[in-house]
């Protein structure tokens, strides 16, 4: 942008006025012209080969491509250290919380509970969780509380007033928690023919 100035050239009239930045342009705003300087040749080539780039960038990370996006990565590396959680757990015996959510993003630990509650569970809960003498495990409402260690210890010492056997004496430490993993699993999920809601809302 240039403001009228006097562009004389020493020794020239005013009808011979020297430009030196290109041509000046004939529209101008309050007295001010423009020059009309196009980008530099490098400039528009760096810009059109970052354009290039995105397409081939788009396809090759979310068009189908053979690439890794940043969200698969994060997947990845969590699956990864749900496994390394799991592991732990086998080694220390330990119950908590922890264990349990990392029990439920381990696709072994969920494919064994999967085998339990199929053979002990489903005949009350039903193979998808939405309940039939037992209560729906869909939903958000508990009877006995929805966090992980309330869950464990529903499956551990049972609900012998409902007809639900404590399963301390038939399974370890690890499979209880590995239930309790599974049951959480079941939270958000569609039932084919869900149990009406039972208990008090569980809010995370």
């Amino acid at each position: 942008m240039a403001e009228n100035q006097d562009t004389t050239a020493p020794g020239a009239s005013n009808d011979e006025v020297r430009v030196d930045h290109g041509q000046l342009l004939d529209h101008n705003y309050d007295g001010i012209q423009e020059y009309d300087n196009p980008q530099p040749g490098w400039w528009s080539f760096i810009f059109f080969a970052t354009f290039v780039f995105s397409i081939f960038y788009f396809i090759h990370y979310h068009g189908g491509g053979c690439g890794v996006s940043v969200a698969e990565k994060y997947e990845m590396a969590m699956a990864e250290a749900n496994a390394q959680k799991a592991e732990a757990a086998k080694a220390s015996g330990e119950v908590s919380a922890d264990v349990i959510n990392a029990f439920m993003g381990d696709q072994a630990s969920m494919a064994q509970a999967k085998t339990i509650w199929d053979g002990k569970c489903a005949a009350c809960h039903l193979p998808d969780g939405g309940g039939l003498i037992g209560p729906n495990m869909t939903d958000d409402y508990y009877l006995h509380g929805g966090d992980a260690m309330s869950i464990y210890h529903t499956i551990k010492k049972g609900v012998p007033e409902k007809g639900m056997i404590p399963w301390e004496g038939q399974l370890s430490e690890e499979e209880m928690m590995k239930m309790a993993a599974f049951v959480r699993n079941f939270r958000g999920k569609t039932a084919a023919n869900p149990k009406a809601a039972e208990g008090e809302l569980y809010t995370p």
